[in-house]
């Protein structure tokens, strides 16, 4: 098997594979509606009107927080991202695969806590320069100093 043929075979494996993630992601976003309709209602019915009501609006609360935190988190990796851009240069390996990372979780709506986020980097295998870090750190302060 030459080169080429490896690359073919690469090539046609890696869109097979991104075919089936983005499959996957598909049923996991349709999936995800129903079942949370399903756990609502299973829920509200074992609730009086009065609570059902308090506990509407409590699940509307932690969304909207929900969504605060990940709209602060999107703009502290814009930040690292002309961080990173006025540093003129090329960012290192760890640093792209960080990014990508973020960016997918990001725009996903996902919040990361700085557990989550250490997870990440052990995952990575940056778990030394995370771990130094966590401690009392914010979000923003954090991802400046990895970056």
């Amino acid at each position: 098997m030459n080169i080429s043929d490896t690359l073919k075979q690469y090539k046609t494996e890696r869109i097979g594979t991104e075919d089936q993630l983005i499959k996957k992601i598909a049923k996991v976003n349709l999936d995800r509606t129903i079942l949370f309709r399903e756990k609502q209602n299973v829920l509200w019915q074992e609730r009086s009107k009065l609570s059902q009501n308090l506990f509407e609006e409590e699940l509307i609360k932690q969304k909207q927080d929900r969504y605060d935190i990940n709209t602060s988190q999107k703009d502290a990796y814009n930040q690292m991202l002309m961080f990173i851009k006025a540093r003129k240069a090329h960012p290192m390996e760890a640093e792209k695969q960080i990014l990508d990372g973020l960016k997918v979780i990001l725009d996903n709506g996902w919040v990361i806590a700085t557990a989550e986020l250490v997870e990440f980097f052990d995952s990575l295998k940056l778990s030394t320069r995370s771990s130094s870090l966590v401690k009392k750190t914010q979000f923003l302060e954090f991802m400046t100093m990895v970056s």
